[in-house]
């Protein structure tokens, strides 16, 4: 397996310090990185951001994506089982509509991960 590295083209100045860095960061990423023998069965990732699904409207419109008959970009017949959905911040900030959310989706996709947005910051802190 090829193995990126910055040692291949030294500073001009003689410096090390960018590779070292790089090194650094290389280093964390095949730490934290997932295995694609993790999730053998994904064949799609969709990506989806800034939800908001305080509203209903945006509520409704993810039960229709999540459906197993929705259209999704022109795409029928969705393997929902091997389809993996990201989504990337801002979907709420009440906890409970945010359970709602994954519970929908957990049951419609094969994986879903998440990035928190700075809604879900200000998740409330009373529940």
């Amino acid at each position: 397996a090829h193995r990126l590295s910055s040692k291949n083209s030294p500073d001009e100045d003689g410096d090390d310090d960018d590779d070292d860095v790089f090194e650094r960061h290389y280093a964390r990423f095949l730490k934290f990185r997932s295995s694609p023998r993790n999730a053998p069965h994904i064949t799609k990732i969709f990506l989806l951001s800034d939800l908001h699904c305080d509203y209903a409207s945006n509520r409704e419109w993810l039960r229709h994506i999540c459906s197993r008959e929705a259209e999704v970009d022109g795409a029928v017949n969705i393997d929902f089982e091997k389809t993996m959905i990201l989504v990337a911040g801002d979907v709420s900030h009440d906890l409970n509509i945010l359970r709602w959310t994954f519970q929908l989706l957990k049951k419609s996709f094969g994986e879903v991960a998440f990035v928190p947005g700075n809604h879900e910051l200000w998740l409330d802190k009373k529940r």
